[in-house]
């Protein structure tokens, strides 16, 4: 339903305001009823009559006003009395009246109904004859006729009555919601798509269709339309709400539609944060004049005046700064504002549109440089693994090197010894000290200790095919290069 989506999309504040607005209406119906027994002096103002008892003078469903005057009741005073014992009162014609003696005031009543055949005394409580003034209500001073109908029917049928009451109770709260809203719509902005039929009470809102208009009626409205005003007012004071703006200017001329653009919700933040006043405030506004020379003259009039109004209000000392403008219709201020919103919400979108772009540009970099780590992270173990297994094949070759070093300089030890001792045998040319001296050295080059450096020419390698002497390759080494040992 209609009414409960208004209801749904209305704030706290706003529901609050629709809840004290029923309240005011059943506190003024409240207070009417009591004024109204203040001012009759009755406690039940207005009855309505239930039985035919009374006709043809008052038939059932006949509303009838009652007064308590001051003077005593009379023969043929039609009253309203209640007795003892009974919770719905009577309406019924005053035939007898018994004054006590020595007592003015104090009197005795017997009434009848017009259409009954006797008097009340059979509803009167048992052992009663006679009424008291106390048991009077009120003397019937007029009456509508037929108008109490609905409360016969609510008393013969209580659902009935809890749905009217339901009734009128939405029939309210939906009259104050869509005024609330036309009061919105009017102090926040113009409605998108608001025409001069619509302002003018031919349109119904909502999307419903609009009624068939005649010729003459058309014109009518265009007339009413084009005799209208508008005025832009370039400052808005601050603590200056529509409303009073409202009242200020209708004080010179009627009003329609007013606009006052608020001002940047940052702005206000910077405000607020700065302890400054947290309400809304406004910076520009236009106001329709239902008479387009009443806006020129309120124009000519205020431009530069004193704002006015209570004393101690903030903007007493403000001036006007309004100006009318010629050929200027309120569907311009529409339109204005329909396309700068369109133009907002394009760049939003333009500006979400590239945030996308640049998030989806840093997301495929950083998975590209995740897969760049990895990648480099696989070469770097590959890499070390290859060093590792070059770095032992080195290791293995120098020891083989080693050994075979080790073996030439055995084998040049052994053929040195064996020269000096056939030098010895020979005795030719040298002593035995000599023989000892080479024996000595070539033991001491068996050893490694003493290493002969030549210098200046540079000495020839030995051939390892003809000279004994030439190193050899270690069978270990041998089977690291050619993978097999030597025969």
């Amino acid at each position: 339903m209609e009414f409960l989506a208004d209801l749904g999309r209305m704030n706290k504040r706003q529901l609050l305001l629709q809840g004290l607005n029923l309240a005011m209406i059943v506190t003024s119906a409240l207070m009417i009823w009591k004024s109204m027994i203040l001012a009759t002096g009755s406690e039940s103002p207005v009855v309505v009559v239930l039985s035919g008892s009374m006709e043809p003078g008052f038939y059932r469903g006949d509303i009838l006003f009652l007064n308590q005057p001051k003077r005593p009741s009379q023969t043929g005073d039609i009253i309203v009395f209640n007795t003892d014992g009974r919770e719905i009162p009577i309406v019924h014609r005053v035939i007898k009246v018994h004054q006590r003696a020595g007592n003015s005031s104090d009197i005795d009543i017997l009434t009848k109904g017009d259409n009954n055949w006797g008097d009340d005394r059979s509803l009167y409580p048992r052992g009663q004859l006679w009424l008291n003034p106390s048991h009077i209500m009120g003397v019937v001073v007029g009456y509508l006729p037929y108008i109490g109908q609905v409360t016969i029917v609510m008393n013969d049928y209580p659902m009935f009555k809890y749905a009217l009451i339901a009734v009128l109770g939405v029939f309210v709260l939906t009259t104050d919601t869509r005024t609330a809203q036309a009061g919105k719509h009017e102090l926040d902005g113009p409605v998108p798509g608001d025409s001069p039929t619509a302002a003018a009470g031919g349109g119904t809102g909502g999307g419903a269709s609009l009624p068939s208009l005649s010729r003459k009626k058309l014109e009518k409205l265009k007339e009413k339309y084009e005799k209208k005003g508008v005025v832009y007012i370039s400052r808005i004071p601050p603590h200056l709400k529509p409303q009073k703006l409202r009242q200020l200017l209708e004080e010179h001329g009627e009003v329609g539609r007013l606009y006052l653009a608020p001002e940047d919700p940052a702005l206000r933040r910077k405000r607020k944060q700065q302890g400054g006043n947290s309400g809304k405030n406004f910076t520009e506004g236009w106001v329709e004049f239902e008479d387009k020379a009443q806006a020129k003259q309120v124009a000519a009039m205020l431009n530069g005046q004193q704002m006015g109004g209570k004393r101690r209000s903030a903007y007493f000392y403000d001036l006007w700064c309004i100006k009318y403008l010629p050929k200027f219709k309120w569907d311009h201020l529409t339109e204005e504002i329909n396309y700068q919103k369109a133009v907002r919400e394009q760049r939003l979108a333009a500006e979400v549109s590239a945030a996308k772009r640049e998030r989806d540009f840093y997301l495929s970099r950083v998975d590209k440089a995740k897969a760049v780590t990895a990648m480099s992270e696989r070469k770097r173990k590959r890499d070390g693994t290859t060093s590792g297994d070059q770095q032992a094949a080195a290791d293995g070759g120098g020891s083989a090197r080693a050994a075979a070093d080790g073996g030439g300089s055995a084998r040049a030890a052994a053929a040195g010894s064996e020269q000096a001792v056939a030098k010895q045998q020979r005795g030719a040319g040298g002593s035995k000290d000599e023989g000892q001296q080479q024996l000595q050295q070539g033991k001491g080059g068996a050893g490694g200790a003493k290493v002969l450096r030549m210098y200046g020419q540079r000495q020839a390698k030995a051939d390892p095919v003809t000279d004994a002497a030439a190193p050899m390759l270690s069978s270990g080494l041998l089977k690291l290069i050619a993978g097999k040992a030597p025969q």
